[in-house]
């Protein structure tokens, strides 16, 4: 996007559009894992925190770009000060990229469950 003055090709278009749409479904990965990371008890608490962070992102950003705007938006031509503004988008984008990969794997499993069935096997073996 930063290329030619602004203007993308739009035969990449088409194929960063289907990435950009294919990529939104990882949101549902989202709140799995945090059925599966969290206890039982508190399935719904975890899954509302992971709906609050897909909210949260877009209210924060624009703020953001808009100051971007503002600051520099009367020394700069205007895809300058686009390429600085959706610099932001990219970097946090990154960051959600790096947190991913911290995310544990539980193979489909609630690891609360899977403790406690550990424990209650243990302790019935040394009974």
């Amino acid at each position: 996007m930063f290329v030619n003055g602004g203007k993308p090709p739009i035969d990449i278009m088409v194929p960063l559009l289907f990435l950009l749409g294919f990529s939104c479904s990882i949101f549902v990965l989202g709140i799995a894992s945090s059925k599966e990371l969290n206890p039982p008890e508190t399935a719904g608490v975890s899954t509302s925190c992971v709906n609050i962070g897909g909210f949260i992102g877009p209210s924060i950003l624009p703020p953001m770009l808009g100051k971007v705007f503002d600051v520099y938006s009367s020394t700069l031509p205007s895809v300058m000060v686009y390429h600085m503004a959706f610099k932001y988008c990219l970097i946090a984008t990154l960051i959600g990229f790096a947190a991913m990969l911290f995310i544990k794997e539980t193979n489909c499993r609630n690891v609360y469950r899977q403790n406690d069935s550990v424990i209650r096997n243990a302790s019935a073996a040394n009974n």
